[in-house]
C-alpha cells in the first residue's frame, strides 16, 4: 500500500505545472538568410507598388514572416492561423539579420529583434523590439514592447527582462505594447495599421 501511495503522489506531483519562474529560461540566436532561407509568399503585381511578404527560416521549425512595404517592415514569429496585423515604426526602417529567441524549457516564447529606424534627419535610431512567438503561450505574434537601444546602455538586459516578465502573458490585440527604459524626444514612434 505504501508503494502505491508513493507512486500515486509522485504522479500527481508530476502533473502539476511548474510556475513560470521555475522554468529554465535561456537565449539562442538565428540569422535571417535573406538570399538563402527566405521565400516570397506574396508580392505586388508588376507596376502596382513595391511590397512583399516573405517566409524565412527562424528557430527550429518556427519560421519568421516578414512583410516589407513603403520602406518599412513588419515581422511575425511562428505560424499564426492568420497573418498578424501590421506593426512597425513611422520612420523608414529595416530589421537586423540576427534574432534573439527567448526559450522556456527549450520552447520559444519571445524574440528580441533589433530594428534600425530612420530618424528623419539623415540618421537612424536602434530599437530592440520584444515580440511574442506563436506556440505554447500565444496564438498570435505581436509586439510586446520596445527598448530604445541608443538611450539605454543596458538595452539588451532591459529587453530580456521585458520578454521574460511579459511575453508569455501578453494578449495580442488586447494589451498595448510600450517602451521600457529611458526614452528621448528622438525615440522612434511605433505605428500600426
Amino acid at each position: 500500500m505504501d508503494a502505491f501511495r508513493t507512486t500515486l503522489l509522485a504522479l500527481m506531483l508530476a502533473a502539476i505545472p511548474l510556475p513560470v519562474s521555475a522554468q529554465s529560461i535561456e537565449s539562442t540566436y538565428s540569422k535571417i538568410g535573406w538570399e538563402t532561407s527566405c521565400t516570397i509568399v506574396d508580392q505586388a503585381p508588376e507596376g502596382e507598388g513595391s511590397w512583399a511578404r516573405l517566409r524565412c527560416a527562424g528557430y527550429g521549425d518556427t519560421p519568421v514572416h516578414v512583410a516589407d512595404g513603403d520602406a518599412r517592415m513588419s515581422v511575425d514569429y511562428g505560424t499564426p492561423s492568420e497573418p498578424g496585423g501590421w506593426e512597425s515604426f513611422t520612420g523608414f526602417n529595416h530589421v537586423n539579420d540576427t534574432i534573439e529567441w527567448r526559450l522556456a524549457d527549450g520552447v520559444p516564447f519571445a524574440t528580441i529583434h533589433r530594428w534600425f529606424v530612420d530618424d528623419g534627419s539623415g540618421g537612424s535610431r536602434q530599437v530592440l523590439v520584444v515580440s511574442t512567438v506563436v506556440g505554447r503561450w500565444s496564438d498570435a505574434s505581436c509586439m510586446v514592447g520596445y527598448v530604445d537601444a541608443n538611450a539605454n546602455s543596458n538595452a539588451n538586459v532591459i529587453a530580456r527582462g521585458l520578454a521574460d516578465s511579459k511575453a508569455r502573458d501578453f494578449r495580442c490585440g488586447v494589451d498595448a505594447p510600450s517602451y521600457v527604459g529611458v526614452t528621448t524626444d528622438r525615440t522612434p514612434q511605433p505605428s500600426a495599421g
